[in-house]
């Protein structure tokens, strides 16, 4: 493939992403959690850095977790787990345990309040 065609594939990956990240800012809560997990999935696969992006939207996940805690249960622990391998792929180790003290946490919730 020559360049110029790398170029533009290129570019077109970079605004189709910018579009895609500006629809989940905007976007209801319950769209975050899916949206964020393709995002780590494609990161994970492609071997591409979100550390920026992932901390841009702290505040957000932090309201979806508490969101989806009661009816998703699942889903949240395999997002907060996805987004554990992504930061020990990036060797951020002590990020990557603060999250699966939080899936931890999360799930002796639920054993608790009788949701497992």
């Amino acid at each position: 493939m020559n360049s110029f065609i790398l170029i533009l594939l290129y570019d077109f990956f970079l605004l189709y992403t910018f579009q895609y990240i500006q629809f989940l800012r905007e976007s209801r809560i319950d769209e975050l959690m899916p949206g964020l997990l393709n995002i780590i999935n494609s990161s994970l696969r492609y071997d591409f850095e979100i550390d920026d992006l992932l901390e841009s939207f702290k505040h957000k996940i932090e309201r979806a977790v508490e969101y989806y805690k009661h009816n998703r249960a699942l889903y949240i622990t395999k997002f907060l787990y996805k987004m554990s391998i992504y930061y020990l792929v990036r060797n951020k180790n002590h990020v990557a345990i603060d999250i699966i003290y939080k899936i931890w946490n999360y799930l002796i919730f639920l054993m608790i309040h009788g949701h497992l």
